[in-house]
Formats: C-alpha cells, structure tokens, sequence
C-alpha cells in the first residue's frame, strides 16, 4: 500500500476557509492601524460624567470604521 496525497473536495474546502479567514484578520488588523481611535485621557474620578462625552466626540473616526468596513466587503 503506497501513501498518496489525498486531494478531496473537503480539504480543498477546508483550505479555502483558512485562507479565507487569514485575509479577514489581516483586513480587520490593518484597518485599525490605520485608523487612530485611542481610549480617552480622563481622570479616574471623571469618567463617569466624562467619557461619554469624549466618546461622543470621536464620531467622525467611528464613522471612518464603518465606511472602511463597508468598502472591503
């Protein structure tokens, strides 16, 4: 009995996945390194009436995320 390579339809499949799954994580990776979205500089004592407001903010850098989501689809 001589040992042969197996090429089916499910590790072609299988293959696929990962690769596919590697390029999300790299898609995901770099569109937070290029966006600049940092957690806020506030004093212990203030971030319950403060981050809010810092959070609210950074809404054109949100809206930068969801756009840049939706154009690598």
């Amino acid at each position: 009995m001589t040992d042969t390579p197996v090429s089916s339809p499910q590790v072609s499949r299988d293959r696929d996945r990962i690769i596919n799954l590697s390029d999300g994580v790299f898609a995901i990776a770099i569109t937070l390194l290029i966006l600049d979205i940092r957690v806020p500089d506030i004093p212990e004592n203030m971030v319950g009436s403060e981050l809010p407001k810092e959070l609210l903010s950074l809404w054109p850098k949100y809206l930068g995320l969801v756009f840049t989501g939706k154009s690598s689809r």
